[in-house]
């Protein structure tokens, strides 16, 4: 409100108000089929560089080396496909996991699709603390074993903030809850100023930009984002 009275700033968390309030970016995206329809608190801005994002861990992984980077191969390409082939593979036949090493505090879990791509969309955002112990654990489970992208590196892995959740003694103090979410859902679908915009039709379409930004965090970005709001 007072430029005149700042010397120097930092902005954390920038967030295009026009995109979370009125949808304009996916009105501009999207013109021909969403003019008359309009998009509230869509979120496809946020997308723009994260494939790039992943190109850049690929090719640091190749400018590493094979000694530095658990995945390396012989071009960048190669190193995508790699990672690629897990996701595929997962995708279709998702990894139990079960580690009874401490009888008194056996885990299980599934690691699936979701688990692998969330933790890569971690990655992808603090790549320099969390791209190699990933790696690590891309070689682990191409040998079918789960561990390490359960419970390696601090970061990796979105459930390690509860795992105890998945383990026969858990200690919660309360049933687990999805209260962040619930919350979050509230806020954000409850700020569009276009109430119209809502339904199965105005959030395929946005769904459809997503993917068209970003074949792979997409998806994921759409269910963590405008999705809940359909």
């Amino acid at each position: 409100m007072f430029p005149d009275k700042i010397g120097r700033m930092v902005v954390d968390g920038v967030s295009n108000p026009h995109d979370y309030y009125n949808g304009t970016v996916a009105r501009i995206f999207c013109y021909d089929r969403f003019d008359a329809i309009g998009v509230s608190g869509n979120y496809t801005g946020n997308l723009v560089d994260s494939e790039q994002a992943l190109t850049n861990i690929y090719e640091a992984c190749f400018e590493a080396g094979p000694s530095a980077c658990a995945i390396y191969e012989n071009s960048t390409d190669l190193i995508r496909a790699r990672v690629s082939k897990l996701l595929d593979s997962i995708h279709q036949a998702p990894l139990p996991f079960y580690n009874d090493s401490d009888p008194s505090n056996i885990q299980f879990t599934t690691v699936d699709y979701t688990l692998v791509t969330q933790t890569l969309g971690q990655v992808m955002q603090t790549p320099y603390e969390l791209a190699p112990a990933f790696a690590e654990a891309v070689v682990e489970l191409e040998q079918g074993n789960g561990s390490l992208i359960f419970q390696s590196a601090p970061g990796i892995g979105i459930y390690n903030a509860q795992q105890n959740d998945f383990s026969c003694d858990s200690s919660l103090p309360q049933p687990f809850s999805t209260g962040g979410l619930e919350i979050y859902i509230s806020i954000a679908c409850g700020d569009r100023v276009n109430p119209g915009a809502s339904g199965i039709e105005a959030s395929l379409l946005v769904y459809e930009k997503m993917i068209e930004i970003s074949p792979f965090w997409g998806p994921m970005w759409f269910v963590e984002s405008s999705g809940p709001c359909a």
